[in-house]
């Protein structure tokens, strides 16, 4: 019988004892996920690409100073390629780092995005 690193970290309830542990656990079970914090990136993705669109077609402004720009100097089309640009680097990013790393990828793409499209829904709903 093989034993892993979790199971070293562990009573016989399975649950990790020590803060290592959890994080390990914690980790293992993101990684699991993975495919799915893909598929959230895609749908904030949309949903901020969305809710800034009808934000500035009722008169509302860009907060991001770098999107405002890109705004103002291509419209609609430099800000969408500024979010595929984006993506883009993020898929690169997740090429080429080593496996238990990958998972900062998606989640630093979707954690930005949730909170901006919570941000936009918010001044659009308030």
């Amino acid at each position: 019988m093989t034993t892993d690193a979790l199971d070293i970290d562990r009573p016989s309830n399975g649950q990790p004892t020590t803060s290592t542990g959890r994080l390990t656990t914690l980790r293992v079970r993101l990684v699991e996920r993975e495919r799915a914090l893909w598929c959230l990136v895609a749908v904030v993705l949309c949903a901020d690409v969305l809710s800034t669109y009808v934000g500035l077609a009722v008169g509302g402004t860009e907060g991001n100073p770098i999107v405002r720009t890109a705004l103002a100097d291509g419209g609609f089309a430099a800000f969408t390629a500024l979010k595929l640009a984006a993506v883009s680097f993020g898929v690169s990013a997740w090429v080429v780092l080593p496996r238990p790393n990958r998972l900062v990828v998606p989640l630093g793409l979707a954690l930005p995005w949730t909170a901006t499209t919570l941000v936009n829904l918010g001044v659009l709903l308030g």
